[in-house]
This record gives C-alpha cells, sequence and structure tokens, in this order.
C-alpha cells in the first residue's frame, strides 16, 4: 500500500527480506488483492540460501505457484541454478509455462552465475519476461557496468526482456543508475524502520531469531516501504526524463 501510495508501478511481493525474500503467505496475498490496485508479482523461492532446490523444495515451489496463481497474483518471480551455477533451463521453462500467461521474473540469482551474459541468454530461450539483476555485485551502482553490458544484450539480440536494476536504489543514487546503466526499471525495497508501541519489554532482549544483528531494539523494531522513499525515488527517475516503472 506504501508503494502505491508513493507512485510505483508494480510490486514484488515477499517474505523474510533478511533472506533476500522468500514466498509470501496467501492470506499476504489476498489482503494485497484487495487493498492495492498495483499490479503483484510474487516471489517464488522456499527457503533463503542458494538457488539449487531439492525435489521437495520443487514440488512446494510448484504447489505454491498454483495457489498464488489462482488467487491473483499477476505475475511470478523465481530463479533456478545448476550446482555449477548454470541456469537450469529444464526447470525455468517448467516454471515459465506452469505460470502462463502469467509473466516471470528471473530474479538475482542471476548476479551468482558464472556468466551472467550467459544466465540472460538462457533466460530467454526459456520465456522469461524481466531480468532484475545488480550487475552481479551486492548493489547496482557497484554492478553498473555489467547492468548496461545486459542491457545492451537486450537491445542487440531484440529479447523481449526487461531489464530491472535493484539492489541498494535509493533515490540518491537512481538518477545515477538510470544514467549509467541505461536499464528501463529501477527496483527497491525503499524502507524505513518501524518502532514497536510495545510498553513491557523484557529486560535483557530475548531475541527471536540469530540471522539479524541483534541489539536492544530488535524485537521492537522492523523495516516496512515507505511512501515517502517510493515518490523520492520516482522523483529521482523522472529527473532523467525517462519513463518510470
Amino acid at each position: 500500500m506504501a508503494a502505491e501510495a508513493g507512485g510505483a508501478d508494480r510490486v514484488e511481493l515477499c517474505d523474510n527480506l533478511i533472506e533476500g525474500g522468500t514466498t509470501p503467505s496467501l492470506g499476504k496475498l489476498i489482503c494485497c488483492r484487495r487493498h492495492c490496485k498495483l499490479p503483484i508479482h510474487v516471489m517464488l523461492r522456499p527457503r533463503g540460501g542458494d538457488f539449487l532446490y531439492t525435489a521437495a523444495e520443487l514440488e512446494v515451489m510448484h504447489a505454491d505457484l498454483d495457489a498464488l496463481k489462482a488467487a491473483g497474483a499477476d505475475g511470478v518471480v523465481v530463479g533456478v541454478l545448476h550446482a555449477d551455477g548454470q541456469v537450469d533451463e529444464a526447470l525455468l521453462s517448467q516454471f515459465v509455462r506452469r505460470a502462463s500467461p502469467l509473466p516471470v521474473t528471473f530474479h538475482r540469482a542471476i548476479d551468482v552465475t558464472p556468466d551472467p551474459v550467459a544466465a540472460l541468454h538462457a533466460c530467454a530461450r526459456c520465456g522469461v519476461a524481466r531480468v532484475l539483476t545488480s550487475g552481479g555485485q551486492s548493489t547496482a551502482i557497484l554492478g553498473r557496468a555489467l547492468i548496461q553490458q545486459l542491457v545492451a544484450t537486450v537491445t542487440t539480440e531484440g529479447y523481449p526482456i526487461v531489464l530491472a536494476a535493484g539492489g541498494g536504489v535509493t533515490d540518491q543514487n537512481a538518477a545515477a543508475i538510470l544514467r549509467e546503466t541505461g536499464a528501463p526499471e529501477l527496483h527497491a525495497s525503499a524502507r524505513d524502520a518501524v518502532s514497536s508501541t510495545m510498553g513491557f519489554r523484557p529486560e535483557p532482549p530475548i531475541h527471536m531469531g540469530g540471522e539479524k544483528t541483534n541489539g536492544p531494539n530488535s524485537e521492537f523494531e522492523w523495516r516496512c516501504t515507505s511512501a515517502a522513499k517510493v515518490e523520492g525515488i520516482r522523483a529521482a527517475m523522472l529527473s532523467q526524463s525517462v519513463g518510470v516503472r
């Protein structure tokens, strides 16, 4: 809802951003669909970690896809690799067919392949509609040279693929990323910290998990998309006189 209020054109819906994003619950999609008019593309990822999945995990992913598609998802976001880091084209093609007619985005799994350009060609062969990338680096600004190369490859080959640059995108660097990559779309979580209104707080703190950096307020704070931050990124994009996505 904050993304919509800030002027975003599309939402990638996922849970567990501390893990890089996992599949959202069915209830979350249903409620977002009820309250948000934007296209909602759902993450298909059963856990954090790598993108090499077991047969049991793939069974879950297929079941999630069917359920989320039936619940009104507008697109699917997925990434599947072989142990050597190459795109698993057989599996990816299965997901593209199963998701049809919904478009499929190949997410930042492309950034941990040994050759992202070869991975882009694989995505094109499988019928992927969009590729999200930080250019093989931790952030898009660091990976801008490779993103530019991927954008050029899409143009040269005439692929019907949209390149979205993502990873550390803010209102401070959005314009530079657009200028230096030529990417037609930017992807950002645009989050701010949200403080809990809980009055009682155990002392010493009792931490509910070990993945994040624990501190006195870590169980009484979370991060949520900020309409103002989305609006700031959009404004930065508009300053470059490009179509905003």
